[in-house]
């Protein structure tokens, strides 16, 4: 049976089994799945599998003698569908003493967990939204990223093995390679095997021993090497050339490939070509599968989505925000118009810009984009509500005072930039509520001074400027739908400091204009 996730954008198959691992597991038919292959090299021990879903790969290590193997799923329907619906049909794993399911986050999990573990296994950890519209290369994953890996590393035992198997293996690879050199490994290729689509990576150097082995499991399950540290399987190819570099930066941004290493700043693993096309025969497999996908032969497939996003809501924006305003108020643009205009619109862009980044770089610390899309839009408002009704007690409506404001907002977006992340990690180890706590906190730092300088600006302009509020309004709605959609190509290109950095500089381009709100006052 497969179990559909999304309406089938995602699945997992839901393998029968008697549910005794004595008799009813053959080992010869379970271990041509290539979920078996890592437990054939070494006794699996204890076991940690990310994402198990439909669970055959947790049935598949304790079949091959794990000691203890536990699963972390992040999606309590998937939870329940195979701890209670069809727990029977899968062989009932979880009743099993030695076999637990976890409903965590798999991030999340080991910065709480202090066990060590002798295979992490990940498996096609995929978003099923970028899925289903076909921008994959646009989906953000923190499972698969410098920062993820150097916590893997950690949580393996001496000769603990990481199993790693979706698509875009030579990226997985570049990310493997960044986090064993900053844990001080100066030869990490010697630490990776790249089978079709599957990477294996050990804490210690492969031994000649345990290469051997794997030669001959490849032999026996006809699985082909892209590559294995103790041969040149391909001088010219991609992966030797790449892997075996001493200045893999180089390799980074070769002709459309992009190869850098993921990190939490820039979570986008799938990300795997540039614009423009090539004619290069020995581009890897998946990165030439995607560069076929290209619209003109130029434009990766998801980043020509955005642009149709963001033409759709620049186009929409304008026919029910701008257009009705310059028709019925085409006389109210006169002196002092530009800078209102380039104010509330720094506004829109900076607040969503903020919004935006918030709900991303706070879903690695909730665990799940639903819990942070809530929390982060729920406490942003409340807060940026408050924010506003005190404005009108604590700021007069003064180009000065509104400066200093939204000079605490730059302040504010600076300090972001540099510790949210690292505030964001230490969170990580708290439970659930902790996190939640933590991120309300963060949102709401924000929020109280996001929420002044659009209610004091309104004030300062209640006079003479006052015919220009529905032009503040409407300008600062387009800004905020077309901003967006720009926060996440700023987000997949540059990563999300610079996010940060682009908000405070719209809010200090609104802070230098500001002056111009009382221009037609006495």
């Amino acid at each position: 049976m497969v179990l559909w996730i999304d309406g089938g954008t995602n699945e997992s198959i839901l393998i029968p089994f008697s549910g005794d691992f004595s008799t009813g597991f053959d080992k010869e038919a379970w271990g041509r799945r290539k979920s078996a292959f890592v437990y054939q090299i070494r006794d699996p021990g204890n076991v940690v599998i990310i994402g198990p879903a439909g669970s055959h790969e947790v049935v598949t290590a304790a079949g091959f003698g794990a000691k203890k193997v536990t699963g972390v799923e992040m999606d309590p329907l998937v939870v329940r569908v195979v701890t209670k619906e069809y727990a029977r049909y899968i062989g009932s794993p979880y009743e099993k003493p030695a076999i637990r399911m976890v409903n965590q986050e798999g991030r999340s999990y080991l910065e709480s967990s202090r066990e060590t573990f002798d295979i992490i296994q990940q498996i096609n950890n995929f978003t099923p939204v970028a899925m289903a519209s076909g921008a994959l290369n646009v989906s953000e994953t923190y499972l698969v990223t410098v920062e993820a890996f150097r916590l893997y590393l950690n949580r393996l035992s001496p000769g603990g093995i990481i199993d790693l198997r979706r698509h875009g293996d030579i990226r997985v690879a570049s990310v493997a390679m960044e986090a064993l050199r900053q844990e001080g490994v100066r030869e990490p290729w010697l630490h990776i095997v790249i089978l079709d689509d599957q990477t294996l990576i050990k804490k210690t150097p492969w031994t000649g021993a345990e290469l051997a082995a794997i030669r001959r499991l490849a032999e026996k399950w006809k699985r082909a090497f892209r590559f294995i540290p103790d041969a040149v399987l391909d001088p010219a190819s991609w992966y030797d050339g790449f892997l075996r570099s001493s200045h893999p930066e180089q390799w980074y941004h070769r002709d459309v490939a992009n190869l850098a290493p993921s990190t939490d700043d820039w979570p986008f693993i799938n990300h795997y070509v540039s614009w423009g096309k090539t004619k290069d025969p020995k581009l890897p497999r998946t990165i030439a599968w995607y560069n076929r996908m290209k619209y003109f032969r130029r434009i990766p497939h998801g980043d020509f989505i955005l642009l149709c996003i963001l033409a759709e809501a620049a186009a929409l924006s304008s026919l029910f925000l701008l257009l009705p305003m310059i028709c019925g108020r085409r006389e109210h643009l006169t002196r002092g118009a530009a800078p209102a205009l380039v104010y509330f619109g720094c506004l829109g862009i900076g607040f969503v810009f903020v919004e935006l980044c918030l709900m991303q770089r706070l879903t690695l610390l909730l665990g799940h984009p639903s819990l942070s899309l809530a929390v982060v839009m729920a406490s942003l408002l409340i807060f940026a509500g408050i924010g506003s009704l005190l404005s009108r007690k604590l700021f007069a409506p003064a180009p000065s005072r509104l400066r200093l404001i939204i000079l605490v907002n730059i302040a504010i977006l600076i300090l972001g930039a540099i510790f949210l992340q690292g505030i964001v990690r230490t969170g990580m180890s708290l439970g659930e509520w902790g996190r939640i706590g933590v991120a309300i906190a963060i949102t709401a730092a924000h929020g109280l001074f996001l929420g002044m300088p659009f209610p004091v600006a309104l004030r300062i302009m209640s006079g003479d400027m006052d015919r220009m509020i529905p032009w503040g309004w409407a300008i600062n709605a387009y800004a905020t739908v077309v901003g967006s959609v720009l926060s996440v190509m700023a987000a997949m290109w540059l990563g999300f400091t610079w996010v940060y950095l682009f908000a405070a500089g719209a809010y200090l381009l609104a802070g230098v204009v500001c002056g111009g709100l009382a221009a037609g006052r006495d």
